[in-house]
Formats: C-alpha cells, sequence, structure tokens
C-alpha cells in the first residue's frame, strides 16, 4: 500500500488522460484537448463542430502560443453572440 501523499484517486482515469495529452500533434491541439470535455462531440449531439464557430472562421493570427490561448478563450467565453462577432471582427 503507498503512503498517504502518494496515492491517487482513480489512477487509470488520470494515466489515460495523460495519454490523450501526450498524443497531440502541437500545441493548438494540447490547449483544445484540455479545453474540451469530449474528443469529439458529433456522435453526442448531431450537427455540433469540434472546436467553436469562431475559432474555425476566424482564428487568432498571433505568433506566440500563450497569446493565442488568451484570445481564444477571451472568444468562446464571451456571454453574447454580439459580442463574440464583434470581437472577432476586431481580430480578422
Amino acid at each position: 500500500m503507498l503512503p498517504t501523499l502518494l496515492r491517487q484517486r482513480m489512477p487509470g482515469d488520470k494515466l489515460q488522460k495523460l495519454a490523450d495529452v501526450l498524443a497531440v500533434k502541437d500545441a493548438d491541439q494540447l490547449y483544445f484537448r484540455l479545453v474540451s470535455t469530449w474528443k469529439d462531440p458529433g456522435p453526442l449531439v448531431h450537427g455540433t463542430e469540434p472546436r467553436h464557430p469562431i475559432l474555425q472562421d476566424h482564428p487568432p493570427r498571433l505568433d506566440d502560443f500563450t497569446d493565442r490561448m488568451m484570445c481564444s478563450d477571451t472568444l468562446t467565453y464571451c456571454p453574447t453572440t454580439f459580442s463574440r462577432r464583434s470581437i472577432a471582427l476586431r481580430w480578422a
């Protein structure tokens, strides 16, 4: 038995998540995998897109990965469609 400090709840689940993250090809896929609940939402809800429409139509054109992550968070977490569109047009 492991000491209390080394015990993990659901170690198999955590190892599976780690394997999913290690399998990504680039930093943008890593970010998408970390913020997504489902790898492929299509089978769950018909007509869904794997990425947010704003990120598909107007991906942030920034060289720095951290800036792209922050911009993507800002674009996709806005509460209204109007706000998302106005922000997306600024980055286009």
